[in-house]
């Protein structure tokens, strides 16, 4: 499944987590399993121009007209990655700039040895370059030591020793290191090569393949048609070959430096194309202006910053790819996890074609304080095309995360806590989630207030929304045709008890009928009601409970008792109870409390249904279910009416024993239900007896 996933995040405060200290056994436990694990691997930032040359990328001359672009296979010449590559000209074309006077490596620097050097005949020497153009890229962070790749393709319509135009690739290090020269070409004799170049000394970087020469061919882009034609000074010229360059690099920040120069005149200019360029980070100033976009593996994944107030920042965001079993352990780690259950999101060939990883980001500032982002009120983001192989994963209740980690190395906050057990993850910063299209969500949080380390997991614990229906309620029955309003709300997760955040908005809250809202007791019978919610991370919950909707019904009941009882004797209450309609009684109950100088004994009941079936009058009776002592209860439930071809009704026997030595009592038994009665005055029934002294045997 393809998707996009964004992550914006806004500055939240977050609340300090308690900790809790496990045994040293299980904290030691934890490091084992942690160190046979984690083995994450810094992740690619890859520029290949599909969009242009970046912004953050410097051209010597702007504007950039004739000097620098992009082009794809329509040009003559086909990308070594995606649809386009970028390249930079030495052309000075009409409607074109020309490009600045040659300042850099002034007259080659040390790549030039003088005549009889590197393949440079006895006596003959090279022209000095006059004019270039230089193409330099952000800075980019290693973490750690690891390796700097690109392709070029040395391009030219020039040639002869006297005019040996070049390409030159430089990385320059921060600081007061020395820049080294990775890569050289150039055009000089008509059977000459361009790689590795002649009368120059070649780079450091490892070539694959170690020689090119030009093929002739034709490539168009800019104002400049190269090839087609034998270059200046004869032989073949257009473009050499693809050259992919590698150089192994240690900790530290970097530039990349690409030069195309000219010898003599601007006539017949020369070009460097460029792709498939991998750095492990991106440094890139994030301002108020605009979101800053920090592409990696040829915008497979990429991260976004803005920020809400402050000042620029130049902002270092290294991917850091591993393992999803490497990764839920740093977030759901064995000792004293923050987030149970938790699976980070698996990047889609976050680590090149047909290689799907987890990613965290190491967001810094190289330029702050030990290069913590602090303060920093951002939002935050990235997007990645969705691996297949998420399991588990639920795109109706994703339950996304948007965690927050804090090593102690302010410079490498993605560094696991070296005790084993302060969870590197303590913040859910998660404030809203979508599924823009199919399978494509997008995600925001908080930065609360410093870069540290992000990562994206689903199933995240303590994020599930809420229903709570107070009416209609459950079990209750209304009157048919009653006004009564629905009464119901939702509630989403902001900042749960059992971790910092996450900061989730109810984004739809509805029900059978909006809330306030008369819901339905038009028809008789059972009704369900239903109210749904949707958070601001698409995750959802909904409630149902069931009432019923009733009509009036005329229930009546009456009472018979002996007229006389000796003191002593047991007395049976017969009672009766029937509904006059016009609907089905619901609820019905009979309470008898029993009068005083009376000892209750037993009650029972039945219901009663007679009626004619097939030319044939037959009854069926359920039992009735009545308790107590002094107060005698019958549940008969529901009551069909009364009719002439339907004879429905209940009976119920209470005896008692008479303890009274004289005088008159009286019992009344009263019959209710849940419908509406037009006619109560016969919903209670009193039979009296006159006690009398014992008996003679």
């Amino acid at each position: 499944m393809i998707a996009n996933l964004r992550n914006l995040t806004k500055e939240k405060r977050e609340v300090p987590m308690k900790r809790h200290l496990r045994n040293f056994v299980a904290s030691f436990a934890l490091l084992l399993m942690a160190a046979a694990l984690v083995t994450p691997a810094l992740g690619q930032a890859t520029e290949g121009f599909e969009n242009g040359i970046p912004a953050s990328w410097t051209v010597s001359s702007p504007p950039l007209t004739g000097l620098a672009g992009t082009a794809d296979s329509t040009s003559g010449l086909s990308p070594t990655e995606g649809l386009h590559y970028g390249w930079i000209s030495t052309g000075c074309l009409p409607n074109t700039t020309c490009p600045t006077v040659a300042t850099t490596l002034a007259g080659y620097g040390s790549l030039y040895q003088g005549p009889g050097t590197n393949g440079l005949p006895t006596g003959q020497g090279l022209g000095l370059p006059t004019v270039e153009t230089t193409l330099t890229s952000p800075s980019f962070v290693f973490s750690n030591s690891g390796t700097i790749s690109f392709d070029v393709n040395f391009i030219t319509t020039d040639g002869t020793y006297d005019f040996a135009d070049y390409a030159v690739v430089t990385l320059i290090p921060s600081g007061d290191a020395s820049p080294v020269t990775l890569f050289v070409a150039n055009t000089t004799c008509d059977i000459c090569a361009a790689v590795p170049p002649v009368g120059l000394t070649g780079g450091a970087a490892t070539l694959a393949p170690t020689t090119a020469s030009f093929t002739g061919a034709t490539v168009s882009f800019g104002s400049t048609t190269y090839g087609g034609a034998l270059k200046y000074g004869g032989g073949l010229g257009g473009p050499s070959a693809w050259i992919h360059v590698s150089y192994p690099v240690s900790a530290g920040s970097y530039q990349l430096q690409f030069l195309v120069a000219h010898v003599g005149d601007t006539s017949y200019p020369s070009a460097l194309a460029i792709d498939n360029v991998q750095t492990p980070s991106l440094t890139l100033p994030v301002s108020t202006d605009q979101i800053t976009v920090f592409q990696f593996q040829h915008d497979i994944y990429n991260y976004e910053a803005k920020l809400n107030g402050g000042n620029t920042t130049n902002v270092t965001v290294t991917p850091i790819l591993m393992s999803q079993a490497a990764c839920n352990l740093l977030v759901n780690p064995l000792v004293n996890s923050n987030f149970p259950g938790a699976q980070c999101f698996v990047y889609q060939d976050a680590n090149g074609p047909g290689s799907d990883s987890t990613v965290m980001f190491e967001v810094t500032c190289p330029e702050l304080t030990d290069g913590k982002c602090e303060p920093f009120d951002a939002e935050l983001g990235t997007n990645f095309n969705l691996s297949a192989n998420n399991p588990g994963f639920n795109p109706t209740n994703p339950f996304p995360g948007w965690l927050k980690g804090h090593g102690l190395d302010s410079a490498h906050p993605c560094t696991p806590n070296p005790d084993g057990v302060t969870p590197l993850f303590a913040s859910n910063q998660i404030d809203s989630f979508s599924l823009t299209r199919a399978g494509d969500p997008h995600t925001t949080g908080g930065s609360g207030g410093t870069g540290s380390c992000w990562v994206a997991p689903y199933n995240t614990p303590y994020e599930a929304p809420s229903v709570n229906i107070v009416a209609p309620a459950s079990g209750v029955t209304y009157q048919q045709g009653a006004s009564v309003p629905a009464n119901f709300s939702c509630s989403a997760v902001n900042n749960s008890s059992k971790a910092t955040g996450p900061y989730l908005t109810v984004q739809s809250c509805t029900g059978t009928v909006p809330s306030g809202q008369p819901f339905d007791t038009s028809t008789l019978g059972p009704h369900t009601f239903t109210a749904s919610v949707t958070d601001s991370a698409t995750d959802n919950a909904s409630q149902t409970v069931n009432y019923t909707v009733v009509g009036p019904a005329n229930l009546a009941i009456l009472k018979l008792a002996a007229p006389k009882v000796a003191t002593g004797s047991k007395l049976t209450y017969a009672i009766g109870v029937a509904d006059f309609g016009p609907a089905n009684a619901v609820g019905v109950v009979v309470t008898d409390t029993l009068p005083s100088g009376t000892i209750f004994v037993s009650a029972s009941g039945n219901k009663e249904n007679c009626g004619i079936t097939n030319g044939h009058f037959g009854c069926s009776s359920t039992p009735v279910t009545c308790s107590g002592n002094s107060t005698v209860t019958c549940n008969i439930g529901t009551l069909m009416p009364l009719s002439w071809t339907s004879l429905n009704g209940a009976t119920i026997q209470i005896t008692v024993t008479v303890t009274a030595t004289g005088g008159t009592i009286k019992n009344t038994a009263t019959v209710s239900g849940s419908n509406a009665d037009p006619n109560p005055g016969n919903n209670s029934s009193t039979a009296s007896t006159l006690v009398t002294a014992h008996s003679r045997n």
